[in-house]
């Protein structure tokens, strides 16, 4: 059983609406119906009616939500008494994410810059954040809040009373430099990129459906074999360099001039960034307003979407 259809089945009767729900889960109404139909055709019965104005659960329903909020709770209690155990002063909120996110998008706003997106709305619009630590993706380590990307309409992993919040998408495209442009061709359409030398991030691997599967189909069949780096800033240094053709977030020449955007947006690659928090930690006035924060934010950005 995945967790995610149980979630999407509590705020679904939590909003009495599968479109109330999948505004609160920033999914599409579609993935909400999807979901809710994988769970019935496992309980082979309906587990809720379809109204003009809504949804309302059926007997079926009740029985399996009455379950699911039971399981929730017990989770709920768990994190208390676990919290409850430590004392909690003034401290930093601990905010878990990607390398990319941090050194492009959070660093400007730690230091108080008007760089790149997040910098920008934070300094435009006055949103402060309190004192937080940046944390890479080490289990080891325990978060307060984390940042993840997501492709698709997947909802990104989590336990079942996390709260979820969908911060933006981010659209990619290819980009070159001056440098390249001298050295050869430029492409016209997608296809023409498989003769061109492709620079990629590791962690694009984990993002499908769209354009990323030509993406991953071009750097598997191109003619010239592509360079792939772990970090998504030499990513950028190798493309800024002239080394190849590689794929950026639309917002990338706000950080180096010399990246030049080609003509090539289709097919588009999207992928999403979101917030997640345990249901406890949410309720810490600190993590509180450091998600607030962080979804004004987000919210307020320009995100140069082609």
């Amino acid at each position: 059983m995945d967790w995610d259809d149980i979630r999407v089945m509590i705020e679904v009767a939590r909003a009495n609406s599968f479109t109330g729900a999948a505004v609160t889960l920033g999914v599409s109404k579609a993935t909400v119906s999807r979901r809710i139909a994988t769970l019935e055709a496992m309980a082979g019965a309906r587990l809720f009616r379809r109204l003009p104005g809504g949804a309302a659960l059926t007997p079926q329903g009740e029985e399996i939500i009455s379950r699911a909020l039971r399981i929730e709770d017990d989770i709920l209690d768990l994190e208390k008494a676990l919290r409850s155990m430590r004392t909690r002063p003034n401290r930093m909120v601990t905010v878990r994410m990607s390398e990319g996110v941090a050194s492009y998008l959070m660093t400007p706003v730690m230091a108080g810059q008007a760089l790149g997106p997040l910098g920008k709305a934070a300094m435009l619009h006055g949103i402060e954040l309190p004192p937080i630590k940046i944390v890479g993706f080490d289990p080891s380590i325990k978060s307060d809040i984390d940042i993840i990307w997501q492709s698709g309409e997947k909802l990104p992993p989590g336990r079942p009373n996390d709260r979820v919040r969908k911060l933006s998408d981010v659209y990619f495209v290819p980009f070159l430099s001056d440098d390249y442009m001298r050295l050869d061709k430029l492409p016209c359409r997608f296809e023409d990129l498989s003769r061109h030398k492709l620079v990629t991030l590791d962690a694009y691997t984990h993002f499908r459906g769209g354009g990323w599967d030509n993406w991953h189909h071009l750097l598997e069949e191109g003619d010239r074999p592509p360079i792939s780096t772990a970090w998504s800033c030499s990513v950028g240094h190798l493309t800024l360099r002239g080394a190849g053709i590689g794929v950026l977030p639309t917002y990338s020449p706000l950080y180096a001039d010399g990246l030049k955007v080609t003509d090539i947006t289709s097919p588009p690659m999207v992928a999403a960034l979101w917030m997640v928090c345990g249901q406890d930690a949410a309720k810490d006035p600190l993590v509180k307003r450091c998600m607030d924060g962080l979804w004004r934010m987000f919210q307020s950005a320009d995100w140069m979407h082609p």
